[in-house]
């Protein structure tokens, strides 16, 4: 599946694998995200619906950002999905 979101980025998730990819982006990849294209494993990743963002749980290991309480998990939010594809992009 791909998806956008309101910020101009594009991800296709891999749900069999539990892997997911950012394609493009109108800025930067977080460090987390990695570099476009670049697959990264998740643990969890939540409903992908246009209108709610995407909450990416990332696996142990994955260090928390500065500031983190120690009960945290490593994780990303997607802004709005604006569009979801089955197979890509028609």
């Amino acid at each position: 599946m791909i998806f956008k979101t309101a910020s101009g980025s594009a991800y296709e998730l891999d749900a069999e694998a539990k892997r997911i990819r950012r394609v493009e982006g109108a800025v930067s990849a977080t460090r987390r995200q990695g570099q476009d294209g670049s697959w990264r494993e998740y643990r969890e990743v939540s409903v992908v619906m246009p209108g709610y963002g995407v909450v990416i749980v990332w696996p142990d290991g994955v260090p928390l950002l500065p500031g983190s309480p120690e009960h945290a998990v490593p994780a990303t939010v997607t802004s709005p999905v604006t569009e979801v594809f089955d197979q890509g992009p028609q």
